[in-house]
């Protein structure tokens, strides 16, 4: 049966593959939790939620978290116990979801190289974004960051590659791009650069139906969420970001200065840095999408007095 396939999808599907074993095993044999969020934020909640025990954190007496991640974490939760009512066959399946979830990074970077380069390039991009240690280490894990990043990466590929009478793609697109700022509304400048690039001043054929169509209808229905669980409609949005901006809650748990994000990548990243700087500058004008939108990332984050690595993470595939 293989022996139909071209060369380069099997290659493809072998890269895929691999990306799943490489990040689901390592996941099962190095158990870890990168962040505290992870698990009081996301995982007690939803344990919360399914079952009727758990810690409640100040985010939640506060009403600034959205039930979306934990209510999907409770629902997996409850099913799997119907099967074991051992807690790592949950964990394990919620592993496993993330870490399939993230293989829409190496499919779209083989995607978007092909594109520019042909298939070479494609397999090439697709390889590094299997293997890169980064999103194999975040693949896996329950954190809003690491969702969005596949989320993100797919909405501009989706965004950037339609034509202007394709509307299913570009409705797909904002769709995406609603879901990227329900999970995570702190990239609400990535989003706005991926749609204005993408839009290419054809506010009717372009933009129109990504924001309409696409992506208010699904950030609508995140703010049901928020008025049905929370009280008032996108409270886990605005009140957040009076807490932690305004009041300045955020910084009780670190500042750091304004530049922490590139010495990090330069930390990070060691001898790496050089040479792929060098290649995103030679790539920004024939993909402005790939470079734009990783931009906004970093830099509306850096504006941010509370800094973390992980917060920039949907940054990295653009980069990659």
């Amino acid at each position: 049966m293989l022996d139909r396939w071209p060369a380069w999808l099997v290659g493809l599907a072998g890269l895929l593959a691999l990306g799943l074993v490489l990040r689901f095993a390592l996941a099962l044999a190095f158990p870890r939790i990168h962040h505290a969020d992870e698990l009081f934020q996301y995982y007690e909640q939803a344990h919360r939620l399914a079952f009727g025990q758990g810690m409640v954190p100040w985010e939640y007496r506060e009403g600034i978290r959205s039930w979306l991640l934990p209510g999907m974490l409770a629902g997996l939760m409850k099913a799997v116990s119907w099967v074991s009512d051992d807690p790592s066959a949950y964990l394990g399946v919620s592993k496993a979801l993330w870490s399939a979830l993230s293989l829409g990074i190496p499919a779209v970077a083989f995607l978007w190289a092909r594109r520019a380069a042909g298939l070479t390039a494609g397999l090439t991009a697709a390889f590094i974004g299997t293997i890169w240690f980064e999103l194999i280490y975040f693949a896996p894990t329950a954190l809003t960051e690491s969702i969005a990043t596949s989320l993100l990466l797919v909405g501009c590929w989706l965004a950037w590659t339609a034509e202007t009478t394709d509307r299913r793609r570009l409705v797909w697109a904002g769709v995406l791009f609603g879901l990227v700022f329900v999970f995570r509304f702190h990239l609400l400048p990535a989003i706005v650069t991926a749609v204005v690039i993408a839009g290419r001043g054809d506010w009717r054929g372009r933009v129109r139906p990504m924001l309409l169509a696409g992506l208010v209808p699904v950030v609508l229905c995140n703010g049901l969420l928020d008025w049905v669980t929370l009280g008032w409609p996108f409270q886990s949005v605005l009140k957040n970001f009076w807490i932690n901006i305004v009041e300045e809650k955020s910084h009780s748990f670190g500042v750091m200065p304004l530049g922490f994000y590139f010495t990090e990548y330069a930390r990070v990243w060691s001898w790496w840095l050089a040479p792929m700087a060098a290649l995103i500058v030679l790539g920004a004008r024939r993909q402005p999408m790939l470079v734009a939108v990783p931009l906004a990332v970093v830099l509306s984050h850096s504006l941010v007095a509370h800094k973390e690595y992980r917060f920039v993470l949907p940054a990295l595939p653009f980069l990659l």
